[in-house]
């Protein structure tokens, strides 16, 4: 019972178990307080031998296979449902599951618990819960034994198995500089780089201590915050290999950032608006915030706060959100932050021609700019309203139905726009969707039921190594507006395959799409296929998964057993992703399931602390006994340092690696301050900014533990704008800024940066000194160009910028024999923005383009298709604007720029980048082996050089129809 814990045991006494796996006894005699959402006792049939408890040996067994009950509910009603497991896969009896609302997305995940919604599992580890609304559920599972979890429900029901992991304890206490204890600070355990860690956050005792307790095991980050000092970090620790840690702080607070919260229009003041502050590449929900709440008059305090910009989010429950970049160190005038007003989202899907694509009944999901969730249905004729207003600004819509897909991004998910208005119409044209179909089966032929096809993250096309860190911490590299804040970069469930083994995957962005399809007991493998247009079919036939093996062993360190490594396996062969991960746990145990037998390749290192192991190759075979791997990793040092700019103020964001280690990289946080782990003889470190602009070689000789390290980074200082669209002066919400100096001064470089703009507002901290020549490019504007002389550490307000339409292109993007190529992007700028955004302009299905902007100024044209090289053309204006005829497109099969850098100069972790004319194309980092690829590359001449290397840059030519251009450097 969920409600008093009750379990009702059955032993059996016969020889022959009976038909039904499970009894309900009506108990309509119990107090109505002791009864569950069922109204019912049910009780499990169980064999009369008791429980095996798991055993001690670090490789758990296989996974017993549990039977879930059937829905005991009427059939209008949905059922959550699912099985708690303990960390070696058995059923885990005892534990405690909750039901929430999901207020807004991951991974922030405010929520609201739903009254008299729990359940206590018992020896089958089941639960179960019937619910008049499923969508937007959270699960929080806890148990005294193990570290709680907050899973995601599915959204149309089904089964959710939850796995535990151990809890770890951690504890310490914060002082000041004279060692003297701090109370009410707060702690926060934080995800490092390329991490999905929930923060979790503890406020110290008078005696400046604090403690927590199951937490999982692995690398964290470590914060401290108080309200009279600067926030103090230790930005890579393992819990589970480390108890107690202590936190200092040592620098005196900068002065606190005041203002009101007023609402737009009427400028009353906001009661109860909710300000935070956080790091640019921080997110809410992984990272803790400077957060206050406005009094009755909308005035605000955030105290407590470090030299440097952060992003500043104001949001209220009937009010429209803000988000803007803010300066924090110079005391100034107390900010005024208009909220916008709310807007309610109304819609119609409507069809090119042919029958409509839904049936009524159908789910749309919102993400508006605030995070908030919201859900609608979709009626008969097409329409759907959100029944809350919701706030102004870039949302994402997407349909949890796979029946259609939206015309404009031609996946089930698109990018809106919510108005600063009483409501929003939404029209949206949906086409029948793109469909893969297969079948899993084994070795023998039988169908595989149950099998998931998942994309994961590191399996999108195009998308960086989680290790490296410029991925994680350069601002260009920002998407879409929304993306800073809220991404769902987390594992995706496609589709899952029926009894008789056949999976159908809908919607998919078409181009190449990699899945991972995986079975308990069957050797996961990759599928790599095409997905076509919209309205096409394939059928991929039968994809066998074979038995599997698996990996199990034990990671030392110091010659002692090494809770919270991370374990991963690559199969040799196919590339350098990883094809599972795991953490070690208080034994420093770790087991992998599931592998194809073959060769694979096992490494176990620590984020930001790159003392590693060496790689080593094992067998894994479908018969017999684990193969068991020991995994020794090196005992280092950690070295902690300060990175000071030209003036010696801190550098906030800056990169530091270690040169020769791929993935041992970190970031100073907001005083400048960075710790790392080396190997405990002479190393390199490479410090350099989050754009690479500036960079340099630090030497560590062996038993230095302190650094201070200085960039030579120009004088910068901070512009200010508005900016607005004509006709009718529409706040623009996101640009692509260029700045150039004076190339009488330097090599006048272009640097562009991805900026959100939020209500129109720009704001950038890092714009050099001097001459400057500044580019404000808005999809759908011709941009604006204009020049100053800035002083170096001032704010410098540029007024308000108004870009217009420009000329309106047509065209039309075809292979080279003709066909046309649909879902290309479509821009005007540089080749180098695909590196920081995605084109909003995509081309329809007959390959067909319509975009604005085309002036004097922006007479670029860029394109670009998976699987073609992108092109840039140099409009003709005014000719191809007015001609009577769309401008043709002729994509390209794209070459491969394969650089082998020679092993005196090659170190894993570095990189090699790519130019063309001048002008920055991309970063490639290098492998183990000192090997870098630029895909996908036209035909021109490149030049390639090793970051940081002072020889100069090799000149590349690649001529039309060549695969593949080998180069070799230096």
């Amino acid at each position: 019972d969920p409600g008093t814990g009750l379990t009702l045991v059955l032993p059996l006494t016969g020889t022959r178990p009976p038909e039904s796996a499970s009894a309900a006894i009506e108990r309509s005699s119990f107090p109505a307080s002791n009864r569950n959402s069922f109204g019912v006792l049910t009780a499990r049939l169980l064999p009369k031998s008791p429980v095996v408890e798991a055993p001690a040996a670090p490789v758990p067994p296989p996974l017993p296979a549990v039977a879930l009950p059937q829905p005991l509910v009427p059939a209008t009603e949905a059922t959550v449902r699912g099985v708690v497991r303990a960390p070696d896969g058995r059923p885990a009896a005892g534990a405690s599951v909750s039901v929430y609302r999901a207020m807004t997305v991951w991974p922030e995940w405010r929520r609201e618990r739903l009254e008299q919604e729990q359940a206590f599992t018992g020896s089958d580890g089941v639960f179960q819960f019937r619910l008049a609304e499923p969508r937007g559920l959270l699960l929080r599972v806890q148990h005294p034994q193990f570290a709680e979890q907050l899973v995601e429900a599915p959204l149309g029901g089904g089964v959710t198995d939850v796995r535990l992991e151990p809890g770890f304890e951690l504890f310490g206490v914060v002082t000041n500089d004279a060692g003297a204890p701090i109370d009410n600070a707060r702690v926060a355990i934080e995800s490092v780089p390329g991490d999905n860690r929930r923060a979790e956050v503890r406020t110290t005792s008078r005696s400046g201590a604090y403690r927590f307790t199951n937490v999982p095991a692995g690398p964290v980050r470590l914060v401290a915050r108080h309200e009279a000092w600067q926030p103090t970090a230790l930005p890579a620790i393992v819990v589970g290999d480390q108890r107690r840690v202590d936190l200092r702080f040592t620098r005196p607070a900068m002065s606190p950032l005041r203002g009101k919260v007023l609402l737009a229009g009427s400028r009353e003041p906001v009661r109860g608006a909710v300000v935070e502050l956080l790091p640019l590449n921080g997110k809410l929900g992984l990272v803790d915030t400077h957060a206050a709440a406005t009094d009755a008059a909308g005035e605000f305090t955030v105290a407590g706060l470090a030299r440097g910009s952060m992003r500043l989010f104001v949001r209220h429950p009937e009010h429209g959100a803000v988000v803007t970049t803010q300066t924090v160190g110079v005391v100034g005038t107390p900010l005024e932050i208009e909220l916008p007003r709310r807007s309610l989202v109304t819609g119609q899907l409507a069809v090119d021609a042919g029958a409509p694509l839904w049936r009524g009944g159908e789910v749309l999901q919102l993400r508006d700019a605030a995070g908030q969730l919201a859900f609608a249905d979709v009626a008969a004729d097409g329409s759907f309203r959100f029944a809350a207003p919701l706030s102004p600004g870039f949302a994402e819509l997407r349909t949890t139905s796979t029946a259609f897909a939206f015309q404009r991004s031609f996946t089930t998910e698109v990018d809106v726009r919510i108005e600063e208005a009483m409501a929003t119409t939404l029209e949206l044209v949906v086409v029948a969707p793109a469909i893969l179909r297969g079948r899993l089966v084994d070795e023998t032929g039988k169908p595989l039921a149950g099998a998931s096809l998942t994309r994961t993250k590191l399996l999108v096309e195009g998308t960086r190594n989680i290790t490296d860190a410029a991925a994680q911490l350069d601002l260009s590299m920002i998407g879409r507006q929304v993306a800073q804040l809220f991404t769902s970069d987390r594992d995706e469930r496609l589709a899952t395959s029926d009894q008789a083994g056949v999976f159908t995957i809908r919607g998919a962005k078409p181009g190449p799409l990699i899945v991972r399809a995986a079975l308990a007991g069957f050797g996961s493998r990759l599928v790599r296929e095409a997905v076509g247009v919209p309205g096409t079919s394939r059928d991929l036939g039968d994809i066998v998964l074979p038995r599997a093996g698996r990996l199990q062993g034990h990671v030392l360190r110091g010659g002692r057993p090494f809770a919270g490594a991370t374990v991963m396996v690559v199969r040799v062969g196919e590339g350098t992703q990883p094809q599972a991960t795991t953490v070690t746990d208080a034994l420093g145990t770790w087991a992998v399931d599931d592998l194809m037998p073959g060769d694979w390749r096992v490494r176990a290192r620590l984020p930001s602390q790159p003392a590693g192991s060496s790689v080593r190759i094992e067998r894994v075979r479908a018969e017999g006994p684990p193969t068991h791997v020991t995994v020794v990793l090196d005992v280092g040092r950690t070295v902690r340092g300060e990175v000071l700019d030209t003036d010696g103020q801190a550098v906030a964001g800056a990169l530091v690696s270690v040169r020769g280690r791929a993935g041992a990289s970190t970031s100073t946080d907001a005083s400048g301050d960075f710790a790392l782990e080396l190997p405990d003889r002479a190393s390199e470190l490479q410090v350099s900014l989050a754009d690479r602009s500036r960079s340099t070689i630090v030497a560590v000789p062996r038993g230095d533990e302190r650094l201070t390290v200085r960039l030579d980074t120009p004088p910068t200082c901070t512009i200010v704008a508005s900016l607005a669209g004509l006709p009718g002066r529409k706040l623009l919400g996101s640009a692509v800024l260029r700045l150039a100096k004076d190339a009488a001064e330097t090599e006048g470089e272009v640097r562009s940066h991805w900026v959100e703009t939020p209500d129109g507002e720009l704001r950038w901290s890092l714009c050099p000194a001097g001459l400057v020549r500044i580019e404000v490019w808005c999809d759908g504007y011709a941009p604006v160009v204009l020049e100053r002389t800035l002083e170096a550490n001032k704010e410098h307000a540029l007024g308000e910028l108004l870009l217009e339409p420009g000329c309106r292109l047509t065209g039309v993007v075809r292979r080279p024999d003709g066909a046309p190529i649909a879902n290309a992007q479509v821009m005007l700028g540089e080749e180098s923005d695909l590196e920081l955004f995605e084109a909003g302009t995509r081309t329809a299905a007959d390959g067909s383009f319509r975009l604005t902007g085309v002036s004097g100024r922006s007479r670029r044209l860029v394109v670009r298709a998976v699987g073609f090289a992108a092109r840039v053309v140099a409009l003709e204006l005014p000719r191809d604007v007015l001609a009577p005829g769309p401008l043709v497109v002729t994509l390209e099969q794209g070459a491969a720029i394969e650089v082998v850098v020679d092993r005196s100069v090659a170190r894993e972790g570095g990189f090699v980048q790519l130019r063309r004319d001048g002008r920055f194309l991309a970063n490639a980092e290098m492998t183990e082996a000192g090997a870098a690829t630029f895909a996908n590359r036209s035909a021109g001449t490149y030049t390639v050089q090793v970051v940081g290397d002072p020889r100069p840059a090799k000149v590349v030519v690649v001529e039309p129809g060549v695969p593949r251009v080998p180069v070799r450097l230096p």
